[in-house]
Protein backbone atom coordinates (compact mmCIF):
# COMPACT_ATOMS: atom_id res chain seq x y z
CA UNK A 1 0.00 0.00 0.00
CA UNK A 2 2.19 1.84 -0.07
CA UNK A 3 4.27 5.38 -0.02
CA UNK A 4 7.43 3.65 1.09
CA UNK A 5 8.40 2.72 -2.39
CA UNK A 6 7.61 5.90 -3.53
CA UNK A 7 10.89 7.37 -2.19
CA UNK A 8 13.09 4.77 -3.43
CA UNK A 9 14.45 7.37 -6.37
CA UNK A 10 15.73 9.42 -3.46
CA UNK A 11 17.77 6.56 -1.63
CA UNK A 12 19.89 5.20 -4.35
CA UNK A 13 22.65 6.75 -5.04
CA UNK A 14 24.04 7.28 -8.52
CA UNK A 15 26.61 5.50 -10.58
CA UNK A 16 28.94 6.07 -13.25
CA UNK A 17 28.01 3.23 -15.21
CA UNK A 18 30.48 5.02 -18.72
CA UNK A 19 32.74 3.97 -16.25
CA UNK A 20 32.91 0.22 -14.38
CA UNK A 21 36.45 0.88 -12.65
CA UNK A 22 34.47 3.81 -11.07
CA UNK A 23 33.18 2.75 -7.80
CA UNK A 24 29.23 3.32 -6.37
CA UNK A 25 28.82 6.70 -4.71
CA UNK A 26 27.94 5.72 -0.98
CA UNK A 27 24.77 7.36 0.43
CA UNK A 28 25.66 10.45 3.00
CA UNK A 29 25.74 9.90 6.47
CA UNK A 30 22.36 9.75 8.12
CA UNK A 31 21.63 9.29 11.56
CA UNK A 32 20.49 5.91 12.69
CA UNK A 33 16.58 6.52 12.54
CA UNK A 34 17.10 7.63 8.94
CA UNK A 35 19.13 5.25 8.02
CA UNK A 36 17.05 2.52 9.40
CA UNK A 37 14.01 4.28 7.10
CA UNK A 38 16.36 4.67 4.11
CA UNK A 39 17.44 0.83 3.96
CA UNK A 40 13.71 0.22 4.12
CA UNK A 41 12.63 1.93 1.75
CA UNK A 42 15.07 0.64 -0.48
CA UNK A 43 14.34 -3.25 0.46
CA UNK A 44 10.86 -2.98 0.05
CA UNK A 45 10.94 -3.57 -3.99
CA UNK A 46 13.41 -5.99 -3.67
CA UNK A 47 11.78 -7.89 -1.01
CA UNK A 48 8.49 -7.89 -3.21
CA UNK A 49 10.58 -9.34 -6.15
CA UNK A 50 12.63 -11.72 -4.14
CA UNK A 51 11.22 -12.60 -0.95
CA UNK A 52 13.84 -13.64 2.05
CA UNK A 53 16.41 -14.68 -0.97
CA UNK A 54 16.98 -11.01 -1.87
CA UNK A 55 21.28 -10.86 -0.54
CA UNK A 56 22.93 -8.55 1.30
CA UNK A 57 24.76 -7.25 -1.67
CA UNK A 58 20.97 -6.57 -3.10
CA UNK A 59 20.02 -4.15 -0.55
CA UNK A 60 23.15 -2.68 0.07
CA UNK A 61 23.47 -1.82 -3.83
CA UNK A 62 19.96 -0.78 -3.68
CA UNK A 63 20.34 1.59 -0.98
CA UNK A 64 23.98 3.13 -2.02
CA UNK A 65 25.40 2.09 0.58
CA UNK A 66 28.21 -1.04 2.21
CA UNK A 67 26.46 -4.28 3.68
CA UNK A 68 28.61 -2.79 6.61
CA UNK A 69 26.42 -0.25 7.27
CA UNK A 70 23.07 -2.79 6.97
CA UNK A 71 24.56 -4.36 10.38
CA UNK A 72 24.70 -0.70 11.52
CA UNK A 73 21.78 -0.38 12.10
CA UNK A 74 20.18 -3.83 11.73
CA UNK A 75 21.22 -6.97 14.10
CA UNK A 76 20.68 -9.36 10.68
CA UNK A 77 19.31 -9.38 7.11
CA UNK A 78 16.27 -11.14 8.67
CA UNK A 79 15.61 -8.00 11.28
CA UNK A 80 15.91 -5.52 7.67
CA UNK A 81 13.18 -7.99 6.47
CA UNK A 82 10.89 -7.87 9.85
CA UNK A 83 11.14 -4.04 9.04
CA UNK A 84 10.35 -4.21 5.62
CA UNK A 85 6.88 -6.05 6.67
CA UNK A 86 6.24 -3.51 9.52
CA UNK A 87 6.38 -0.76 7.11
CA UNK A 88 4.31 -2.33 4.05
CA UNK A 89 1.69 -3.74 7.01
CA UNK A 90 1.39 -0.27 8.96
CA UNK A 91 -1.79 0.97 7.69
CA UNK A 92 -0.95 4.47 9.66
CA UNK A 93 -0.42 5.57 6.05
CA UNK A 94 -3.12 5.26 4.36
CA UNK A 95 -5.79 6.26 7.29
CA UNK A 96 -3.56 9.63 7.68
CA UNK A 97 -3.99 9.76 3.34
CA UNK A 98 -7.97 9.04 3.80
CA UNK A 99 -8.34 11.69 6.68
CA UNK A 100 -7.20 13.75 4.22
CA UNK A 101 -9.33 13.50 1.44
CA UNK A 102 -10.90 16.77 0.37
CA UNK A 103 -14.06 17.34 2.00
CA UNK A 104 -15.38 19.72 -0.52
CA UNK A 105 -15.76 16.59 -2.96
CA UNK A 106 -19.09 14.85 -3.21
CA UNK A 107 -19.48 11.67 -1.04
CA UNK A 108 -18.69 9.06 -4.05
CA UNK A 109 -16.05 11.16 -5.29
CA UNK A 110 -14.59 10.67 -1.67
CA UNK A 111 -15.41 7.31 -1.56
CA UNK A 112 -13.34 6.94 -5.39
CA UNK A 113 -10.13 8.01 -3.29
CA UNK A 114 -10.68 6.10 -0.35
CA UNK A 115 -11.06 3.32 -2.39
CA UNK A 116 -8.17 3.70 -4.67
CA UNK A 117 -5.82 4.17 -1.17
CA UNK A 118 -7.29 1.01 0.11
CA UNK A 119 -6.92 -0.54 -3.02
CA UNK A 120 -3.23 0.53 -3.35
CA UNK A 121 -2.50 -1.11 -0.08
CA UNK A 122 -4.15 -4.16 -0.66
CA UNK A 123 -2.01 -4.45 -3.66
CA UNK A 124 0.70 -3.65 -1.90
CA UNK A 125 0.72 -5.93 1.08
CA UNK A 126 -0.63 -8.89 -0.87
CA UNK A 127 2.57 -8.52 -3.41
CA UNK A 128 5.22 -8.25 -0.51
CA UNK A 129 3.44 -11.34 2.01
CA UNK A 130 3.01 -13.52 -1.22
CA UNK A 131 6.60 -13.64 -1.79
CA UNK A 132 7.45 -14.42 2.52
CA UNK A 133 4.27 -16.44 3.50
CA UNK A 134 6.17 -19.54 2.68
CA UNK A 135 9.33 -19.01 4.71
CA UNK A 136 7.74 -16.63 6.98
CA UNK A 137 4.17 -17.25 7.77
CA UNK A 138 2.42 -13.75 9.34
CA UNK A 139 -0.14 -13.89 12.07
CA UNK A 140 -3.06 -11.85 11.05
CA UNK A 141 -6.43 -10.78 13.11
CA UNK A 142 -9.41 -9.99 11.92
CA UNK A 143 -10.26 -6.82 9.66
CA UNK A 144 -11.30 -3.96 11.69
CA UNK A 145 -12.83 -0.58 10.56
CA UNK A 146 -10.37 1.95 9.28
CA UNK A 147 -11.25 4.88 11.71
CA UNK A 148 -10.25 7.48 9.03
CA UNK A 149 -12.75 5.34 6.47
CA UNK A 150 -15.19 5.25 9.67
CA UNK A 151 -14.73 9.21 9.92
CA UNK A 152 -15.59 9.92 6.18
CA UNK A 153 -18.58 7.70 6.39
CA UNK A 154 -19.98 9.36 9.42
CA UNK A 155 -19.46 12.85 7.81
CA UNK A 156 -22.38 11.13 5.41
CA UNK A 157 -24.21 9.68 7.86
CA UNK A 158 -27.47 11.39 6.41
CA UNK A 159 -26.28 8.86 3.11
CA UNK A 160 -26.22 5.89 4.98
CA UNK A 161 -28.77 2.95 5.11
CA UNK A 162 -26.42 1.40 8.21
CA UNK A 163 -23.96 2.90 10.68
CA UNK A 164 -21.01 4.43 9.42
CA UNK A 165 -18.40 1.57 11.04
CA UNK A 166 -21.15 -0.96 9.12
CA UNK A 167 -20.43 0.88 6.14
CA UNK A 168 -16.91 1.15 6.50
CA UNK A 169 -16.22 -2.43 7.18
CA UNK A 170 -18.15 -2.99 3.57
CA UNK A 171 -16.50 -1.01 1.71
CA UNK A 172 -13.01 -2.78 3.20
CA UNK A 173 -14.26 -6.03 2.38
CA UNK A 174 -15.38 -4.78 -1.00
CA UNK A 175 -11.76 -3.68 -1.96
CA UNK A 176 -10.54 -6.73 -0.96
CA UNK A 177 -13.00 -9.07 -2.15
CA UNK A 178 -12.91 -7.33 -5.86
CA UNK A 179 -8.95 -6.58 -5.82
CA UNK A 180 -6.91 -9.24 -4.21
CA UNK A 181 -5.31 -10.96 -7.13
CA UNK A 182 -6.14 -14.69 -5.24
CA UNK A 183 -9.89 -13.91 -5.11
CA UNK A 184 -10.04 -12.22 -8.75
CA UNK A 185 -8.47 -12.27 -11.33
CA UNK A 186 -8.53 -8.68 -12.74
CA UNK A 187 -9.36 -6.18 -10.26
CA UNK A 188 -12.53 -3.54 -10.26
CA UNK A 189 -11.59 0.15 -10.62
CA UNK A 190 -12.11 2.16 -7.72
CA UNK A 191 -15.55 3.35 -9.45
CA UNK A 192 -17.08 0.12 -9.52
CA UNK A 193 -16.21 -0.98 -6.21
CA UNK A 194 -17.53 2.25 -5.01
CA UNK A 195 -21.15 1.87 -7.63
CA UNK A 196 -21.50 -1.40 -6.29
CA UNK A 197 -21.29 -0.42 -2.78
CA UNK A 198 -23.47 2.47 -3.03
CA UNK A 199 -26.03 0.85 -5.12
CA UNK A 200 -25.52 -3.44 -5.19
CA UNK A 201 -25.84 -5.78 -7.90
CA UNK A 202 -30.04 -5.38 -8.28
CA UNK A 203 -31.37 -3.70 -11.49
CA UNK A 204 -32.62 -0.52 -10.54
CA UNK A 205 -35.57 -1.00 -13.27
CA UNK A 206 -35.94 -4.85 -11.94
CA UNK A 207 -36.24 -2.96 -8.15
CA UNK A 208 -37.89 -0.29 -8.83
Amino acid sequence: MLTHSGSLAGIVASKTPSDPSTPPRRAAPLPPDERRRALVDAAIPLIADHGAAVTTKQLADAAGVSEGTIFNVFDDKSALIDAVVDAVTDPEATRQAIADIDAALSFPDQLIVATTLLQRRTRDVWRLLSKLVEQRPTKRGPMSEDPALVELMSAHRDELAVEPEDAARTLQALVLALSHPMITPHAMTPEVIVHRFLHGCANPEESA
